[in-house]
């Protein structure tokens, strides 16, 4: 009875494209070989109040950086304007700002039911005139 040298190496072939797979599934799952484009926490928080104050306070007012925290995958930022606290929440790579979060995991309170005097009362419809719809004819254009 001879041995092949080929029969013995089939199992060790086997495992090795196991372990060939196996390495092709979990290597680019883990964060050593995803890219590095996030930004840290003050990178962010001068990055967004930078932002408020050029493009929406515009001057009028300025906003100062209270905390920065990451959240579920966001930063949680913590910032005043005129004395008055605002929570947002920006990407980790601080390329989104988003001024409020809703939790889907809780339950928002009922909506308030507006009194029928509030709300618009039907409005009767108006035939276009003359004036309004283009390509008529105007007789004050004559």
């Amino acid at each position: 009875m001879t041995n092949k040298p080929e029969a013995n190496l089939i199992p060790f072939a086997i495992i090795g494209v196991i372990i060939i797979i196996a390495a092709a599934v979990v290597i680019p799952k883990s964060s050593f070989f995803k890219e590095k484009n996030t930004l840290n926490a003050q990178e962010v928080g001068e990055k967004v109040i930078d932002f408020i104050d050029k493009n929406i306070l515009q001057g009028q007012a300025t906003a100062s950086l209270i905390n920065v925290v990451e959240d579920n995958d966001l930063y949680k930022l913590t910032f005043t304007i005129n004395n008055q606290e605002f929570t947002s929440y920006a990407t980790l790579n601080g390329s989104l700002l988003f001024p409020e979060a809703i939790d889907l995991n809780v339950q928002p309170p009922p909506l308030q039911q507006l009194p029928p005097e509030s709300l618009p009362q039907d409005i009767p419809e108006q035939e276009p005139s003359p004036q309004d719809v283009p390509g008529t004819d105007n007789p004050d254009e004559e």
